[in-house]
């Protein structure tokens, strides 16, 4: 199981490093390079899942992308990434998304992602307190 999606803005990663590359990228360039990205994962480390998104506002917070907080950018980043690998012929690789379930408007991003044809919808559940643990439950209905 592979996550190929931006660092996390964790104690000890080295987001800085990267962080004034990301701020010149468009939109545009930006979901191009996430597609090259996730192709180069699936055909040189081929694991058996691959997620391409997992945390949408993380990845917004670290990228400065802010179509990453609306579901149509989200679900556009992972077409894109879905449409270079089945140009590219990658059929071996079982390739999911997702978002945290804390995240606002969570059912919206699941519905979106349950219509694309993802062979799985990532979930990121924490903490388990609050209404997150039964939006995962809720969610599982959906997917």
């Amino acid at each position: 199981m592979i996550e190929a999606s931006l660092g996390m803005p964790l104690i000890g990663t080295n987001i800085g490093e990267y962080q004034a590359y990301l701020d010149t990228l468009t939109w545009s360039e930006y979901v191009a390079g996430r597609a090259a990205n996730a192709l180069a994962v699936a055909q040189l480390i081929q694991p058996d899942y691959m997620t391409v998104m997992t945390e949408s506002d993380s990845e917004q917070f670290v990228s400065g992308q802010a179509n990453l907080s609306t579901v149509p950018g989200v679900i556009e980043l992972v077409q894109t990434v879905l449409t270079t690998l089945q140009e590219a012929g990658v059929t071996n690789v079982a390739v999911g998304a997702g978002v945290g379930t804390w995240t606002e408007d969570y059912m919206k991003y699941v519905q979106a992602l349950a219509n694309l044809p993802l062979d799985f919808v990532d979930m990121h559940i924490y903490p388990l307190n609050r209404s997150y643990f039964m939006n995962a439950l809720t969610a599982a209905d959906i997917i």
